[in-house]
């Protein structure tokens, strides 16, 4: 796995996110493109540590508009993150339907290495992901 490059991260564009993203949060263009950056750092993170983590209800549903632009996705996890990371809803049991309040966490532990020094890569996301465990 590469190590992130921040620059590549912060100038990846993708403007049919912006607009899914804008109308599923209903706010303005920069609210939009705000949140997509939020996802795009916390999918970084994702990328970097050695157990799932989970997002914010909010970088969550940034985060569908992404998956829903497969594309777009793909690129980035492949060009930016190295990566694919996987959006997964994790169920307490098996009959539990997939709703609005079903945990989703992010995993790529499968195809990833831990990368050493991730602390040193921080924006200050601590209102990009939720805290606690995954």
């Amino acid at each position: 796995m590469k190590k992130v490059d921040n620059a590549l991260l912060l100038s990846f564009e993708a403007p049919v996110v912006i607009k899914s993203i804008q109308r599923e949060i209903g706010g303005s263009e920069d609210a939009a493109r705000e949140l997509f950056l939020k996802v795009k750092l916390f999918l970084r993170d994702a990328a970097n540590v050695s157990e799932p983590i989970r997002p914010t209800s909010m970088v969550d549903k940034g985060w569908h508009c992404f998956v829903l632009s497969t594309l777009d996705y793909a690129k980035f996890c492949s060009e930016v993150l190295g990566v694919f990371v996987h959006h997964t809803p994790k169920f307490d049991t098996v009959d539990q339907d997939c709703d609005a309040s079903t945990e989703v966490i992010a995993d790529c532990s499968t195809t990833k290495e831990e990368i050493p020094g991730i602390n040193a890569l921080s924006y200050g996301l601590s209102d990009c992901y939720a805290q606690g465990e995954a």
